[in-house]
């Protein structure tokens, strides 16, 4: 992605402060991880200057947005879930807490998945929880692998499958606290 301007008044300033924002607001928002190492300070820019360079900005994180790439949005955190139901999925020494979004099935940090997976796990499953395990976002902690962060996947039988180390319907294994199944609460409404 590229942010440039119509007019052709972007200055090196103007650049330097929608990098900032754009770093400081993805860093937050906590949905990817990104590969740039470096936090750039806060630039200096004239108040006028600032206040056009923030109306820039939110129509970037609104065509982010529109394109595909919610890299600048936040994730559904527990703490921040809107109105979003929590639900949970348990079993093998796994339980977990999250909550159903637009963008799929947000598990919330503190979660606890299975330690193992069943042999006839898929392949998919497989590589999903080596790959979690490998960025740091699964750790094994005191027997069982903990969400470090809350982590998004992009269908609840994704979700379900990282949790318990197995195949999984994720409609039917989360459930909210009267237990009732996303299937139920989602679809079936």
């Amino acid at each position: 992605m590229a942010i440039t301007s119509r007019t052709r008044s972007f200055t090196k300033a103007h650049a330097k402060r929608l990098e900032y924002d754009c770093i400081r607001v993805a860093r937050e928002a906590g949905r990817f991880r990104l590969k740039n190492d470096q936090v750039p300070t806060e630039p200096h820019v004239p108040e006028p200057m600032l206040a056009e360079l923030q109306d820039n900005f939110e129509a970037v994180q609104t065509l982010f947005s529109t394109l595909g790439h919610p890299i600048l949005d936040s994730l559904a955190t527990e703490q921040k879930r809107s109105g979003r139901e929590v639900l949970r999925c348990v079993g093998r020494g796994a339980e977990a807490r999250g909550a159903y979004t637009e963008d799929g099935l947000v598990v919330f940090e503190g979660s606890k998945a299975s330690m193992e997976t069943v042999s006839s796990a898929p392949d998919a499953v497989l590589r999903r929880r080596r790959s979690l395990r490998e960025e740091g976002t699964l750790a094994e902690e005191e027997g069982t692998l903990v969400f470090t962060e809350d982590h998004s996947f992009g269908s609840p039988s994704g979700a379900a499958g990282a949790v318990l180390g197995r195949s999984s319907n994720g409609w039917q294994e989360w459930e909210n606290g009267d237990g009732r199944t996303l299937d139920e609460i989602e679809r079936q409404s």
